[in-house]
């Protein structure tokens, strides 16, 4: 009984400290990479429906998620999304 609980704590000391590591590898990396645009879109369109209720199809729901992409409402000549 004593060891089985030694292999099930071994176990969940590995699966946590795997987990931290990837949380430190995606928090190291993340911020160098650009895009996601797509999937924000999609997620805030589905945020604003599920959470707040609101409609994802509307102008302020473009506009945030144009302010989210480019912290600034969509120009002429940016990629269009939202």
């Amino acid at each position: 009984m004593k060891k089985k609980l030694q292999s099930y704590a071994l176990f969940a000391f590995i699966f946590l400290l795997f987990l931290g590591l990837l949380f430190a590898i995606n928090a190291r990396i993340t911020p160098r990479l650009s895009g996601g645009g797509e999937f924000r879109v999609a997620w805030q369109g589905t945020r604003n429906l599920l959470f707040e209720r609101k409609n994802p199809y509307s102008l302020k729901a473009a506009e945030a998620i144009q302010k989210e992409i480019y912290g600034r409402p969509g120009e002429k000549g940016n990629i269009p999304i939202g």
